[in-house]
C-alpha cells in the first residue's frame, strides 16, 4: 500500500506546500532551483535549493484525504459538510484518526472506516480565514 506523506506549514504570509519534515526539523525545498539559488539575505539557507524553518513552526500534514472537488484536504483545513456546518480538520490521538470538528467542539465525522470526506469541500484554513470557524 502506497501512501502519500505530505506537509505544508504556514510561514506568517502563505502556505509553503514544498515542505520536508522530520529528526533535524521542518525544510522549505524548491525543486525547481535555478543556477545558485540562495537568497543573501536568508540567512538559514543551507544548500542553493533549501531552507530551514524556525524551531517549533506548525506543521500540518496531508490527512490523504481529498474534499468533493479533489483538492486535498490538510491538517488545520477548514471544511464546509453536507449540513453547512464549517469543521475543523485535526488529528485524534483518542482515536487514532484525522476527524472533522465542529464549532462546538464535539465530534462530528471521522476519516476513519465509513466515512466520506467526498461529502465535504474544503473553504479555507485556520491560518488565513479563522473567521470560518466562529
Amino acid at each position: 500500500m502506497k501512501r502519500e506523506i505530505e506537509f505544508r506549514v504556514w510561514n506568517g504570509q502563505k502556505m509553503e506546500y514544498n515542505v520536508m519534515a522530520g529528526k533535524f526539523g521542518v525544510f522549505f525545498v524548491n525543486p525547481e532551483c535555478k543556477g545558485d539559488g540562495l537568497n543573501p539575505n536568508d540567512t538559514a539557507s543551507l544548500t542553493p535549493s533549501n531552507t530551514k524553518y524556525p524551531d517549533g513552526i506548525e506543521v500540518m500534514q496531508f490527512t490523504g484525504k481529498t474534499d468533493k472537488n479533489g483538492k486535498q484536504i490538510f491538517d488545520g483545513d477548514i471544511c464546509k459538510d453536507e449540513g453547512g456546518r464549517n469543521l475543523l480538520v485535526a488529528w485524534s490521538d483518542k482515536y487514532a484518526s484525522w476527524v472533522l470538528i465542529s464549532d462546538k467542539w464535539m465530534f462530528a465525522h471521522y476519516f476513519g472506516e465509513g466515512a466520506n470526506p467526498e461529502d465535504v469541500e474544503v473553504i479555507g484554513n485556520i491560518y488565513e480565514n479563522p473567521e470560518l470557524l466562529k
